[in-house]
């Protein structure tokens, strides 16, 4: 990560700015990029600008009349302490760049440290380090001391980002222009009372996940419905004007979607059948959205039937919806608006009592992106990665969770094809790939889903002479993961 800061002296105003080379693209697409995620200012970098089909002038007014103003001009290596003649050369090529900054129309020059060979020995971990880089909120640097410090120093001016990351230029440029925005926001608002801070809305709190909603056709009705029974659901309730289905155990709700003109259908074309939708429980659904519209995330007001309830969402992993349900929804007023309830007495359940966490599945090229949407949107906390073996590879997986942890969200990658993640994605396109549930008692809700026939994977025998059985465990499995991975590579 470089964060970069200017003098006061020179920059009076305060604005966001993001160095081009942190982009995918030619430097058009960087700028018109940068300008509609929002941003004030921009570094152009030196090759950018010599792969620009055009002169200096012309990208000065591109960004002009995109109102984007060039902050820095970059970057000027090995300048410092060297020796005639290098020297000499040296000065010539400064003139040269205050020729070119001129034309560009910024007076800032970047000139990095001058460093030799000799400095690191492995230069092919030094390589390897820096490709490791991110956006700050993206990794584990300790962001809030260092802007609690810079704030001390007495600087107000602007913040820049200038990452050099080959993971970046495999993202679309609009995204990762998006995630530069996110995380500068972020940084200016660690600082409650700092020179930078927007005061942005803080996140609510949460409680749980309210419902997960399906999108299926009537195909896969039934061994969804045959499955979903055999674990102890109960069908309760019919929508009032679509067709849609609710069955529900404990506290645990879940949507069955089987229209064929909504955002569910074309999720399902995209997807197949997949978990379109998901509902988080606040306790404040507007200060979220605030906050959600500050850090400039995609909201959605769907359409809405007569006598129906308007549930805000908004757009979460791969174009799957995330709907923001307060208390009184979840109070059974939302059920009650828009769907026909029946058989509401909780009988011949098998134990379930809640939803304990949803694992996405994604492509490696966007956990950076989805950790940060979700450390930033809505204030979760971001767990270290975790690595896992599967028979035909490895696996990475970093959970972002709400603070209260009711919300618990593993994201998963994996650079190869036919592990079980590499698979889903290849068949799905990604998204929801695992469901947990939590359970009251889970030595009697695995008898009871066996007598009803519910087929579970095996798992050798060997795995439980050695098992550690401890009560207080909250994490998800990934002490047993390996075992499940191989048990599900074995019997498929």
């Amino acid at each position: 990560m470089c964060l970069t800061v200017y003098r006061r002296i020179i920059l009076e105003d305060k604005m966001r700015a993001i160095a081009t080379v942190c982009l995918s693209g030619d430097l058009r697409t960087k700028l018109e990029a940068i300008a509609r995620a929002g941003f004030d200012g921009v570094e152009i970098f030196e090759n950018d600008l010599l792969s620009f089909d055009g002169s200096p002038e012309e990208v000065s007014e591109l960004c002009r009349r995109l109102k984007l103003k060039i902050v820095v001009f970059q970057p000027f290596r090995d300048f410092e302490a060297m020796p005639d003649p290098q020297r000499s050369r040296n000065l010539k090529r400064a003139e040269r760049k205050f020729d070119l900054m001129e034309q560009l129309g910024t007076d800032f020059l970047l000139v990095c440290s001058n460093v030799s060979p000799q400095t690191i020995d492995d230069m092919d971990r030094a390589v390897a380090d820096l490709r490791e880089r991110c956006f700050p909120g993206q990794g584990r640097f300790p962001l809030k001391a260092f802007m609690s410090e810079l704030a001390k120093t007495g600087y107000d001016g602007p913040l820049s980002l200038e990452i050099f990351s080959d993971a970046f230029r495999a993202v679309p440029t609009e995204v990762t222009a998006l995630d530069g925005l996110r995380s500068l926001i972020l940084l200016e608002n660690l600082v409650e009372d700092g020179p930078w801070a927007s005061h942005i809305p803080p996140a609510p709190g949460y409680n749980g996940i309210h419902f997960i909603e399906f999108t299926l056709d009537e195909e896969s009705a039934a061994p969804l419905g045959e499955f979903i029974d055999a674990l102890g659901f109960r069908h309760v309730g019919r929508h009032r004007s679509k067709n849609v289905e609710l069955w529900k155990q404990g506290d645990i709700h879940l949507v069955l979607n089987f229209e064929t003109d909504s955002f569910a259908h074309t999720f399902r074309l995209l997807h197949g059948t997949s978990v379109c939708a998901v509902g988080f429980r606040v306790d404040d659904v507007e200060k979220l959205l605030a906050r959600a519209k500050a850090f400039k995330a995609r909201t959605l007001r769907s359409q809405v039937g007569e006598g129906e309830m308007e549930i805000p969402a908004l757009r979460g992993i791969e174009g799957s919806l995330v709907y923001l349900v307060d208390d009184e929804a979840t109070a059974d007023r939302q059920w009650r608006s828009d769907f026909e309830l029946f058989d509401q007495e909780s009988r011949n359940e098998a134990g379930l009592t809640r939803v304990d966490h949803l694992s996405y599945v994604l492509p490696a090229t966007q956990l950076l992106s989805w950790q940060l949407f979700h450390r930033t949107v809505f204030g979760f906390d971001a767990e270290a990665e975790h690595e896992t073996v599967d028979p035909r590879g490895m696996m990475t997986s970093q959970a972002v969770n709400s603070p209260d942890g009711s919300i618990r969200l593993p994201l998963t990658i994996s650079q190869a094809q036919d592990t079980v993640s590499g698979r889903f994605l290849n068949e799905f396109r990604g998204g929801v790939q695992q469901i947990a549930f939590a359970s009251q008692d889970i030595f009697a809700t695995v008898d009871e889903v066996q007598a009803r026939g519910l087929p579970l994977l095996r798992i050798p025998g060997n795995y439980f002479e050695i098992l550690d059985r401890r009560g207080g465990y909250n994490q998800f499995g990934q002490a047993n993961t390996g075992i499940r991975l191989a048990a599900q590579a074995a019997q498929r």
